[in-house]
């Protein structure tokens, strides 16, 4: 049988991209055109005409092939789904195959188009398992994720979404956005800025079903695909939990030191500079009633009594730097002019202290820190900075006091100028500065150069919220 081929079509049929063949009703190739011989590795149609289907279906499949061929002649269309076929070199191809029946008289052939669907088949493979090791994720996830559409509805939601919520899945899915928000206006804006860029990311207070309140991490994508929005919630109540009871025990370790202080400051000025204090009395008493010493007697006296009185400037000096009755009695600045007369005697460095005259008392946390922020930089200025002067000021800021201290030294190593991390952890004595004014609820800020360097500490006496927010964390 040969066949015919409209001539005007050929070129069509030839450079088709699917396979196209003909077929005798007991499967004989009779025609196929170049993008089946590519598919079925062969060199020309001239290895493909004559030979039956069967030699390219895989043995697999024949039975299938058997039971088309038998609907293909009771004059039925057929279609396959992809199939295993054997290429000429071995090789397997998948193919979706379509085929008719066309009767010429007594006798029919079949045509036939034929898809190559092997790559597509190793993509849905390959998303059929990032499917799962996606779903894997998401299930086993310590990160709530939830999914939610275009009008703000959660659409699913992960176990650890549950957990966090304290709510079921099914009692999460029927609620919106928002919903579980404790801050006014918050959601709305988070959404707003979302849709508008894309994502958005921050802290937030989140309320559980029981009405507790969690401290979570934020990340939302718009679209991951049209109209499907998903939301990453990380839990870090734990971790401001934990740096809460960090706080507290530094705090007390801090009120502790000072208390500690105070009392060695007391013991030293109220008995044993009293004790010294009498002992160079006794010495003056002798030094008086005694008769006839020896010269050599007398000096030993006189030197005795000046060790005495060197020893009783000394203690009442070291009890007052461990803690300033001044600042107890008449206030951080009568302390501060105390201690920077004192240090400028003792080190050199001149030094310029601004306090407005009608400054107001605060807590005595926030004095006590102020004194010792301002004992921790005079003497880093002193050790480190090489400056012959230095300038304190004290201004007042809101219901609190603000200090900044500058020098004109050398400034601060170069390397430590953009990393405040680093900075703090060097050993120059900011740690303990920035400890201060973090236990008292402030902040520090340092600028330096090669001319100088400045520090700015902000102190605010926000006594009354923080202990608040500290003594009951489930509150807003």
């Amino acid at each position: 049988m040969s066949l015919e081929v409209v001539p005007d079509y050929r070129s069509i049929v030839e450079l088709a991209p699917e396979g196209i063949f003909v077929l005798d009703q007991d499967g004989t190739i009779l025609f196929a055109n170049l993008a089946l011989v590519q598919m079925l590795g062969a060199s020309g149609p001239s290895q493909l005409i004559g030979r039956n289907q069967f030699e390219f279906v895989h043995p697999d499949y024949h039975h299938v092939a058997r039971q088309n061929m038998a609907e293909l002649r009771s004059g039925h269309a057929i279609e396959w789904e992809a199939k295993q076929f054997i290429r000429l070199d071995g090789a397997s191809v998948y193919v979706e195959c379509q085929m008719v029946p066309f009767r010429r008289g007594a006798s029919f052939v079949l045509q036939g188009f034929v898809r190559d669907v092997t790559a597509r088949l190793a993509a849905e493979v390959i998303l059929e398992a990032n499917r799962g090791r996606l779903q894997a994720l998401f299930d086993t996830s310590h990160d709530a994720i939830l999914f939610f559409d275009s009008e703000n509805h959660f659409v699913d939601v992960n176990p650890a979404a549950a957990a966090l919520l304290g709510a079921s899945r099914e009692e999460i899915l029927k609620c919106r956005v928002g919903d579980f928000s404790i801050e006014a206006g918050q959601a709305a804006a988070v959404l707003q800025e979302m849709n508008e860029r894309g994502r958005a990311a921050g802290e937030a207070k989140l309320r559980r079903m029981d009405g507790s309140i969690r401290v979570v991490d934020y990340r939302l994508v718009a679209n991951v695909i049209p109209d499907l929005h998903v939301s990453v919630l990380r839990d870090l109540t734990p971790r401001k939990d934990a740096e809460r009871a960090v706080r507290q025990l530094s705090r007390r370790l801090l009120q502790s030191q000072d208390e500690e202080r105070r009392r060695i400051a007391r013991e030293l000025h109220d008995t044993t500079a009293q004790n010294l204090v009498a002992i160079r009395l006794n010495l003056a008493r002798l030094v008086k009633h005694i008769e006839n010493l020896s010269p050599a007697m007398t000096d030993c006296l006189n030197e005795t009594i000046e060790l005495t009185d060197r020893s009783i400037s000394e203690i009442r000096t070291l009890s007052y730097l461990l803690h300033p009755p001044l600042i107890d009695e008449a206030g951080l600045a009568a302390a501060l002019r105390w201690y920077v007369r004192g240090f400028a005697r003792r080190s050199g460095i001149e030094v310029a202290l601004e306090i407005p005259e009608d400054l107001e008392r605060v807590r005595p946390e926030i004095e006590t820190a102020a004194f010792r922020i301002v004992q921790e930089a005079l003497t880093n200025i002193f050790r480190h900075s090489g400056s012959s002067v230095a300038r304190i000021r004290v201004f007042p800021l809101g219901n609190g006091m603000g200090l900044e201290i500058e020098d004109h030294g050398h400034g601060l190593p170069e390397a430590l100028r953009a990393d405040e991390d680093a900075l703090f952890a060097s050993g120059l004595g900011m740690a303990g500065i920035r400890q201060r004014a973090s236990e008292a609820g402030g902040q520090v800020t340092i600028q330096s150069t090669d001319r100088g360097t400045r520090l700015t500490v902000e102190l605010p006496d926000e006594s009354d919220s923080t202990h608040e927010r500290d003594a009951h964390p489930d509150r807003g």
